[in-house]
């Protein structure tokens, strides 16, 4: 119910806002809704959701992949994580935006430089975070499971992994959300097709209702995602010591 009266609220006062400003500065929410269905009716809204989305996800799937895989072997071989460590504080810092032209020297233009873009930028995030999960794990944990002879393979897999679901999937949010900042960001700089490339568009025709039509979609996308990583996050929980019990169950 608060939830309500706060959107109803800001609704009211875009409506209000966007009479007195006019339509150039700030459309009334009532057109941004109206431009809203007519992109869907005509089918564009859902083509360029479409082509951001699996942008989005395949970004995503690389560079979380690849950081959870590399977090983990970095937290249980000290010799690996000695290695690493200074090489991701090293390039941690530069500009995800900055690899862009690189990228395009090596990939050209197009949807391969802002998937590889983007999945760079999600996977110094979700690296850093499944290592400092996997610092915090209780080494009881660890020496019980070698005790059970548990091969390196099945303490990753089930005595780490579990273990640091609570960080790992924070960290997994924040990289979905870096993934969509980080291809729309692209869309804009090197895409034909997207919503970031269709927003670039509404600016060239100084079309600020059909911008603001994309700053839902991607509020919207956003939200929903986020909702959705945090009811698999509750429903897959489970307590790190119940893990070792079940090793060899």
């Amino acid at each position: 119910m608060r939830h309500t009266f706060i959107f109803g609220g800001i609704a009211l006062v875009w409506e209000f806002t966007g009479t007195i400003a006019g339509p150039e500065a700030l459309p009334p929410l009532s057109m941004v809704i109206l431009r809203l269905g007519e992109a869907f009716r005509e089918g564009t809204a859902i083509v360029q959701i479409g082509s951001t989305l699996w942008k989005t996800v395949l970004s995503f799937a690389l560079g979380s992949g690849a950081g959870v895989l590399l977090g983990l072997i970095a937290g249980l071989f000290r010799p690996v994580e000695s290695f690493c460590q200074p090489l991701i504080y090293f390039t941690y810092a530069l500009p995800r935006v900055a690899l862009i032209p690189l990228f395009i020297l090596w990939l050209g233009l197009g949807d391969r430089t802002v998937v590889v873009a983007a999945a760079v930028a999600v996977f110094y995030i979700v690296l850093i975070n499944t290592l400092n999960g996997v610092k915090q794990i209780d080494p009881t944990l660890i020496r019980a499971g070698r005790n059970l002879g548990a091969s390196d393979l099945q303490l990753m897999t089930k005595v780490l992994l579990p273990a640091t679901v609570i960080p790992l999937f924070a960290s997994l949010r924040l990289g979905f959300g870096q993934a969509l900042i980080s291809v729309v960001s692209g869309e804009i700089l090197i895409g034909d097709s997207g919503l970031g490339y269709w927003i670039w568009n509404a600016r060239y025709k100084m079309d600020t209702a059909l911008v603001f039509v994309n700053l839902v979609l991607l509020a919207l996308l956003g939200y929903l995602t986020m909702r959705m990583a945090s009811a698999v996050e509750r429903t897959i929980s489970r307590r790190p010591r119940d893990v070792v019990h079940e090793l060899w169950i």
